[in-house]
């Protein structure tokens, strides 16, 4: 018997990147699986038709996780699907770089609606339906402790938030056996705090460039990352502490970061460019 079998596990984020590696760990682990996910639907429907061909249930639901009314509607859907819900897993964020003086009027409620209100919500939600043992965990960013370039303010703001929600989250629970944690991965590459077009065509606007060759000579860059596979290193974190092989691990921020926390965060005006 796989150690999850029997288990419902809810993972929002979970059809793309890390989200998609921690939603493939699961099912081979044998739990069922529900996923939320914002966009690329044809996308997500060959990825979870990938899940259901190795043997494993999926139920999958397409919202805008930053609308608080959207995303409690489905996850209320999710749980009407499987009444219960023993692990959930807050994955989906995003990010908004550029220089202090460059962020947009409502970037600070774009960035903290997804990042920080989005997993309280679904915390508030699916523990109404979580059983004693249940699991809550949350994914952050090694950037709420180490700063690797300009650009992240905003971005780490948020992912630091996510640590005093995931230690209230357990104090609050903890009474019922469910455990809360915090997962902070790295990245071996600096793409996920560049300006991207996206961003670009969305806000309209040309964002401030960041100085990438600088970043690629940051310490904090891991000298290891060809040694696993994105999402993998998260992935395998999650899944032992779903199938109880970390009973005991309660309110932690784990780095789960390929070495990138080996780095110094930059401490003199040489290595930041101020807006």
């Amino acid at each position: 018997m796989t150690a999850l079998h029997g288990k419902i596990a809810l993972v929002i984020g979970g059809t793309r990147g890390i989200g998609a590696a921690i939603t493939r760990r699961l099912a081979a682990d044998g739990a069922s699986l529900a996923v939320i996910y914002r966009s690329r639907a044809d996308d997500a429907r060959l990825f979870v038709r990938g899940i259901e061909d190795g043997g494993r249930a999926v139920f999958a639901v397409q919202t805008d996780v930053s609308a608080a009314a959207a995303l409690r509607a489905a996850i209320d859907t999710v749980i009407a699907r499987y009444a219960t819900i023993d692990i959930l897993v807050n994955v989906a964020g995003m990010s908004e770089n550029g220089t202090l003086a460059s962020y947009a009027d409502d970037a600070f409620e774009r960035v903290f609606a997804v990042n920080v209100r989005a997993p309280f919500i679904a915390a508030q939600r699916v523990a109404a339906a979580m059983p004693t043992g249940g699991r809550i965990i949350t994914i952050g960013s090694i950037v709420a402790d180490r700063a690797p370039g300009e650009g992240v303010t905003l971005y780490a703001a948020s992912k630091s938030a996510l640590a005093g929600m995931t230690r209230g989250l357990a104090r609050d629970l903890g009474a019922r056996g469910i455990t809360a944690n915090l997962v902070q991965p790295g990245r071996s590459t600096p793409n996920a705090i560049l300006p991207t077009a996206p961003m670009r065509r969305r806000t309209g606007r040309r964002l401030p460039s960041v100085d990438t060759a600088r970043l690629t000579r940051w310490p904090g860059w891991s000298p290891i990352s060809h040694r696993t596979k994105r999402g993998s290193l998260p992935a395998r974190y999650i899944t032992s502490t779903a199938a109880g092989a970390r009973d005991r691990a309660c309110s932690e921020a784990l780095p789960v970061s390929r070495s990138i926390a080996l780095g110094r965060v930059p401490s003199s005006t040489s290595h930041v460019r101020t807006p």
